[in-house]
């Protein structure tokens, strides 16, 4: 038969098996922070880095420091960061160390409380490639440069275009020309105005020497009669 006070020690146990599987299951652990296995590249900076996720899902909110070192090198740290108030949703921080190609690297956890203080098991490694490279682009091909028309070219027909007009208008009043000189022509031959004066004395001439012959040749037949 169980006594009064064994039933109360037994109560105290359960309680106490209770509480501590409460507090157990709401307490930091290594298991709350889920690390990404493979590292980005980040090119938002000068210099390449590689971006190591972790995410924190500690229900009792306590606040974690992570660091981040070579997998070959774990004494030397590389990259902090801080998570300050956890949820059980989870809350997330990325850590930037410089780039190394192809390398693996350490996360380590150490939390306020709770004494949560080793490595992740997960291992991020960085792709075997270089970061921030981007291939050229190929050169766009030239396009051939079109041939100008010269301005002697293009100016000689409007020249020739412009002065034939003005070279037929300067030749057309030549008939002009020609007719004043061949009426000059004509009054220096006498085919002019005092043509007519002139035949007449010529005439008046004639008739007076015809006269004078007639009496000359009377004059010689009176004498040998």
């Amino acid at each position: 038969m169980i006594s009064k006070r064994g039933l109360i020690v037994a109560g105290a146990l359960g309680v106490g098996s209770a509480l501590l599987a409460s507090t157990s299951a709401f307490a930091c652990q290594i298991g709350d922070f889920t690390v990404n296995s493979t590292a980005a590249c980040d090119t938002s900076s000068s210099t390449p880095q590689a971006a190591i996720t972790v995410t924190d899902k500690d229900g009792s909110g306590t606040a974690a420091t992570i660091t981040v070192a070579l997998a070959s090198a774990p004494g030397t740290v590389l990259g902090t960061g801080r998570i300050e108030n956890p949820t059980a949703q989870g809350v997330t921080t990325t850590i930037t160390v410089p780039w190394q190609s192809g390398a693996t690297y350490t996360v380590h956890v150490k939390s306020d409380r709770y004494n949560v203080d080793s490595d992740s098991s997960t291992h991020p490694a960085a792709p075997a490639v270089d970061c921030g490279t981007t291939p050229s682009a190929p050169a766009a091909p030239s396009t051939p440069a079109q041939p100008t028309p010269s301005k002697s070219a293009s100016s000689t027909p409007s020249t020739e275009a412009t002065s034939s007009p003005s070279q037929s208008a300067s030749v057309a009043p030549a008939p002009a020309a020609s007719q004043s000189s061949a009426g000059s022509s004509l009054a220096e031959t006498g085919g002019g105005s005092n043509t007519t004066p002139m035949l007449g004395i010529a005439a008046a001439l004639v008739i007076v020497g015809g006269g004078a012959l007639i009496m000359v040749r009377r004059r010689s037949a009176g004498r040998h009669n």
